[in-house]
């Protein structure tokens, strides 16, 4: 491959400038550089070396070049593609446009097909909601059984409310709280009656005089243990205070029996 080429140098000018004064003055004094330069000698020269370093620039490309392809050709790399021409441009734009063209007209006359079947007020398609998904008990894996309305319980009979959302197993009469997007949790018979006797009413409620239950009633909130009671039964004196005068009435009949227990 050939020298790289570079541009000339202030002495190589000023040996060109040189030679063209003396081949048009032969036989005349050497001139300095100020006068080589007021006699467009030095710009002359300077051009006809930018010329001959054009010339060797396109010939340094042109090696580098035929180099490059050998290089590709030794490495089984395909050359790029040559640019596309203009005429080539010109045809796929207009081919883009008559596309475009051709989508605006069926935009168009979708956007008035709408207007037309809105116009006519097509009553819409009623989708059934999917049916909820049914509990199931998670130790036998059966369907659980709502526990709705009237009910019997060892404490009596009991209407339950829908929005207790409890259920009851096939196999082993277990009972479980499945609320909305929750597990279902097993409740103990204990653990249900004190639910039960915050949201809900006995159907019959047992009879008693009146003096009867206040005197009960001040006579169990004034025991020392009472509070014991209810600590162990999972609430405090301030819940106890809000319940009504039956979940109350419940409460102290289970005191009454906590209170007789063995233990």
């Amino acid at each position: 491959m050939s020298e790289v080429p570079h541009m000339p140098t202030k002495e190589e000018i000023l040996a060109k400038a040189l030679e063209l004064f003396l081949m048009a003055n032969p036989g005349a004094p050497t001139p300095e550089e100020d006068e080589l330069r007021e006699g467009s000698y030095w710009e002359e020269a300077r051009r006809n070396l930018m010329t001959g370093i054009r010339s060797q620039l396109e010939g340094y490309l042109a090696d580098l070049e035929s180099e490059a392809v050998s290089i590709r050709d030794e490495l089984g790399i395909k050359p790029d593609l040559p640019p596309k021409e203009v005429r080539e441009l010109e045809e796929q734009l207009d081919s883009v446009t008559g596309r475009l063209h051709d989508t605006r007209s069926r935009l168009k006359e979708a956007r008035e097909t709408i207007e037309k079947l809105r116009e006519i007020k097509i009553p819409p398609k009623v989708i059934a909601a999917p049916p909820p998904e049914k509990p199931v008990c998670p130790a036998h894996k059966q369907e659980l059984t709502p526990i709705i309305g009237p009910r019997d319980f060892p404490w009596g009979r009991v209407n339950v409310p829908s929005e207790m959302f409890l259920f009851q197993c096939p196999m082993e009469w277990e009972y479980y709280v499945c609320e909305p997007r929750k597990a279902c949790e097993l409740v103990s018979l204990d653990k249900l009656k004190l639910k039960l006797v915050r949201i809900i009413k006995p159907i019959a409620p047992p009879r008693l005089l009146v003096r009867e239950r206040e005197r009960f009633v001040e006579a169990a909130e004034l025991e020392p243990n009472f509070g014991d009671f209810l600590r162990e039964a999972g609430i405090t004196m301030e819940d106890y205070k809000i319940l009504d005068r039956l979940g109350k009435f419940v409460m102290r009949g289970e005191y009454r029996r906590w209170k007789k227990r063995p233990y």
